[in-house]
């Protein structure tokens, strides 16, 4: 009886660590809202968090034009439609970032070996790789 509640304890601890690290795993893109104001804040948690590895593929020319665009909204450069444009715009680059940044993992198994691998990368990793070898592939052999 006392092995059997050490048992599901354990596996409870288990199971409730890796439900909240699937959490972890569905966040979804940060935004900028200009209607929801404090914009000064909104814009030091997006710098925030492309700092993280969640926007580890974001292009460097993205990350400097998210960051101009929002400053341009905070001191008042940008305003109306054109905030608004702007707005749109560095919500779609983030999308883009967080979506290029998330990790792809693939489990396979070695010719000749029965052990099983994983192999994770991100999905523009991944694209990479994928255009890498296709370029390889179209290469027409020398004779």
């Amino acid at each position: 009886m006392r092995i059997t509640a050490i048992l599901f304890l354990s596996f409870s601890a288990i199971f409730a660590a890796s439900a909240q690290a699937g959490e972890e795993l569905d966040k979804v893109a940060v935004q900028f809202s200009i209607p929801a104001g404090n914009l000064e804040q909104q814009e030091q948690k997006i710098l925030a968090d492309m700092a993280d590895i969640e926007y580890k593929e974001m292009s460097n020319e993205d990350r400097k034009l998210v960051r101009d665009q929002m400053a341009a909204i905070v001191d008042g450069t940008l305003t109306g439609a054109a905030a608004i444009a702007a707005q749109e715009e560095i919500n779609e680059l983030l999308r883009e970032g967080f979506a290029d940044s998330k990790l792809v993992c693939v489990h396979h198994k070695e010719t000749g070996s029965v052990r099983i691998t994983r192999t994770c990368m991100t999905v523009a990793a991944k694209q990479r790789q994928h255009q890498h070898v296709q370029g390889h592939l179209n290469v027409a052999p020398n004779r």
